[in-house]
This record gives structure tokens, C-alpha cells and sequence, in this order.
């Protein structure tokens, strides 16, 4: 009995011994989409919007919030039949189980939704595969790079030359009512994928307008940019609606000094079952979006503003695409989605 116990026990150090843990920060694997990646103990820290701009109250952003990863993705290629992707909690940011679940593409095919937990992916066949991992839309992790076969090679990545898209908003453009799968079927990441765009998503639940995010693309390429903000300002400041839209214009002003080339989108909200708002609001959710499209389109008439543009996305979904009374479901989401990319 006690030579079979170690025979057993030979087995599982060879099988232990025959896997490799790969950094995170080993240059054969590429982290895109978040603008500020640091590195400690061979951790990968991944924030969407540089720490250094939470603290002004004008800056009306949720650090922990952000810290999700939506819209993120880490490519690398390897022969390896199995890869296990090794994650850590992130105990100060927000977490949703119904959101923990990494998008796979293998080759350029989407591959599987698997649920969290360092989980294994299988290789679909012998050989080299260039593999892009989406992380979820909520659930912040270090991640603490990848175990592959012993004998496994690891290469790099093939970098990509894109246009480049910054998706600027609230829970809605976050992703906030998809669950079950990796943050590739957010409405942004949809019109990413439809036109080609290396995304970087800057939205961020419960958040209202903050011109000073302008900050995150000064010096920066930026080809394409949506705006789909407000909807929390209204809700919070029981129908101020002149605050807002000053709010709004300073955005404008911002993003147009920081990114003069750029072509900017301003995206009206979809349908939602709170309209009308409660009493003592002051405006509704359909006046405040008529002031907002004003703003953007008197913007787009001036000789400097002729790059701004407004998508009116008001009947893009109905109430079926929804999952609550003013975010997207799954099939909203990618509704959604596929009309912006239309209007592109």
C-alpha cells in the first residue's frame, strides 16, 4: 500500500513539475486596452484611469469602480495544450459574480465564455495559437500571468496597428446588465470589433460628468471617441439640468484642445423606463437629452468643432433589451452596439 501511495505521489510531482508560470510582465504577453499597468513581484496592477485624478470632488469617478477591468485584454501565443490564466482578487474594488467570466478568442475566433477562478483553457488543436483573453466587466484582479507545459514555447504576440477608439461614460457604456460572459459584449467593445479599434474603455459605473477625463488623452492617440454621459447627473442632481450640460461643454472644450484630430461622437441615450424622472426633478431624462444633442450640434456647426457629431441612439433598443429600468442586457447590449457602429 505505502509503495502505491508513492508511486501516486511520484505522479503528481512529475505532473507538477511539468508546468511553467509565466510573469505577468514578460514581453511576450501584451496588456491592452488600460492606460496605466504597473508591475510588483511580478503582478500586474491594471488601472483604466490614472489613480492620480481621483480626490477633487469635480471629478465625480468611483476609484474602486474603475478599477474594473471592462474592455481590457492580454494576448500572447503558445503551443501549450493547456493554458491556465492566474489571477488575484483585488479586495478594494467592486465585484460581481454574475460578471466574472473571461471572454476567449483563439486565432481570431471567439473560443469560450469561461467563469473565474484561474481557470484552464483548453487548446482547440495541436500547434501555435495566438490566444486574446477579454476580463470581465466588473471584478478587478492583479493578474499574475499564465501557466503553460514545461516544454511549451512562448511567443509574442503580433502587434497590431488600429485605429484607436476611447469609449467616455457611465455604467451604461461600462457594461453594467450584461452578465455571464467576458466584457466583449459591451456595446463599445461590439463597435471596436465591427470597425477594427484597439478600444479603450474609460467608463465607469455610477459616474458623472468629469471633463478633467480629458487628462487621459493629452498626448495620446486617439482617432475616435463616444460620449455617453449624463444619464447619473440627472438622476443625482434632481434635474439641474443647466449644471450638466455646463459640465458637458467643458468636456467638449477639453477633449477638443487634448485631441483636435479627432472624430467625437456624442451618443444620446437609448430607451429606459424612468423617462419621466421622480417628482421635484425638474427636467426629464428626454429634455435633458434635447439640451445635451443642442450642445453637440451647435459644437459641430462652428469651424473647430467639425469633427463632433451626434448619434441620436433614443429608439436603438426597446424595453426588451434591458435588464433594470435603464441598463442593457446581453441582446441590448449587442443591439445597441450594432446601431452605433452604423452611424460610425
Amino acid at each position: 500500500m505505502k509503495k502505491i501511495l508513492f508511486v501516486l505521489l511520484l505522479a503528481v510531482m512529475c505532473v507538477a513539475a511539468a508546468a511553467k508560470t509565466i510573469a505577468s510582465n514578460d514581453k511576450a504577453i501584451l496588456i491592452e486596452g488600460a492606460l496605466h499597468v504597473s508591475f510588483s513581484d511580478a503582478k500586474a496592477c491594471i488601472e483604466r484611469i490614472d489613480p492620480a485624478l481621483f480626490g477633487p470632488k469635480d471629478f465625480r469617478v468611483s476609484h474602486s469602480v474603475s478599477m474594473a477591468p471592462s474592455g481590457v485584454r492580454i494576448r500572447f501565443r503558445t503551443d501549450s495544450p493547456q493554458i491556465r490564466l492566474n489571477f488575484e482578487r483585488r479586495p478594494e474594488g467592486k465585484w460581481r459574480e454574475s460578471t466574472w467570466y473571461y471572454g476567449v478568442y483563439c486565432d481570431g475566433v471567439f473560443l469560450a465564455d469561461i467563469p473565474g477562478g484561474n481557470p484552464i483553457i483548453e487548446a482547440p488543436s495541436e500547434g501555435m495559437h495566438e490566444y486574446r483573453i477579454v476580463l470581465p466587466i466588473m471584478n478587478p484582479e492583479l493578474f499574475c500571468g499564465i501557466t503553460i507545459d514545461d516544454a511549451a514555447r512562448l511567443k509574442p504576440a503580433r502587434k497590431q496597428r488600429k485605429s484607436v477608439y476611447f469609449a467616455i461614460g457611465d455604467s451604461i457604456t461600462h457594461g453594467t446588465g450584461q452578465t455571464e460572459h467576458g466584457s466583449q459584449i459591451s456595446w463599445p467593445f461590439i463597435v471596436a470589433e465591427n470597425h477594427g479599434y484597439e478600444l479603450y474603455n474609460l467608463a465607469v459605473g455610477a459616474s458623472q460628468i468629469s471633463p478633467a477625463i480629458a487628462q487621459e488623452l493629452k498626448g495620446r492617440k486617439a482617432d475616435v471617441i463616444t460620449i455617453m454621459w449624463g444619464f447619473n447627473d440627472w438622476n443625482a442632481t434632481k434635474g439641474n439640468m443647466q449644471e450638466v450640460v455646463t459640465r458637458y461643454r467643458e468636456l467638449l472644450e477639453n477633449l477638443l484642445q487634448v485631441q483636435p484630430k479627432a472624430k467625437i461622437y456624442c451618443v444620446m441615450y437609448g430607451e429606459t423606463k424612468v423617462e419621466e424622472g421622480k417628482p421635484g426633478y425638474g427636467c426629464t431624462l428626454p429634455q435633458l437629452r434635447e439640451a445635451l444633442m443642442a450642445l453637440a450640434r451647435e459644437f459641430a456647426s462652428s469651424p473647430r468643432g467639425r469633427r463632433i457629431h451626434v448619434i441620436d441612439g433614443t429608439h436603438f433598443i426597446t424595453a426588451d433589451g434591458l435588464a433594470d429600468s435603464c441598463h442593457m442586457n446581453n441582446s441590448g447590449a449587442a443591439e445597441f452596439g450594432s446601431r452605433v457602429s452604423a452611424e460610425l
